[in-house]
């Protein structure tokens, strides 16, 4: 189960990838960021769906537009690669578990005290266990943030 995890990150990690380096690309150009959609810079043949899965279709095209031949950037598949990898190391370290924060009145869920003066709030949602903990600041006695973690039971 771990592996399909660790796929499922480095393909989402290669999307954001891709996604990245058109930010990157088009705003040191000063161009939009949401149109035109993405095409090649050489012909400004618009390019299909399947022309742009990361790192699949750079290969399939041999890294050349389909369209002109145009030779394409070694950047866009490395930018792909390494967000992937990066994206399936941080599941490896970090797991299936992530933090924000988030006022308690909108995850409405139910309070019980800990007695180290913060409250947990709990929720169980089919496999998941998410933790809302509310600090009170020892000097001043105001209430701090709330943190929310979720844990994901196999």
């Amino acid at each position: 189960m771990e592996t399909l995890y660790l796929i499922i990150f480095f393909i989402f990690g290669s999307i954001m990838g891709s996604f990245y380096h058109v930010i990157a690309t088009r705003l040191s150009k000063g161009k939009s960021i949401i149109t035109p959609a993405s095409h090649c810079e050489k012909c400004n043949h618009q390019l299909k769906w399947y022309e742009l899965i990361p790192i699949i279709s750079y290969i399939i095209q041999g890294g050349k537009c389909r369209h002109c031949k145009e030779k394409l950037p070694l950047s866009y598949l490395l930018m792909e690669i390494c967000t992937g990898i990066l994206f399936a190391v941080a599941t490896v370290f970090y797991g299936l578990t992530y933090t924000c924060e988030c006022p308690s009145e909108l995850v409405g869920i139910d309070r019980f005290s800990n007695g180290l003066n913060n409250s947990l709030d709990t929720s169980i949602v089919g496999d998941t266990t998410c933790l809302a903990e509310e600090g009170v600041n020892s000097t001043t006695g105001s209430r701090v943030g709330h943190q929310i973690s979720t844990v994901f039971i196999d």
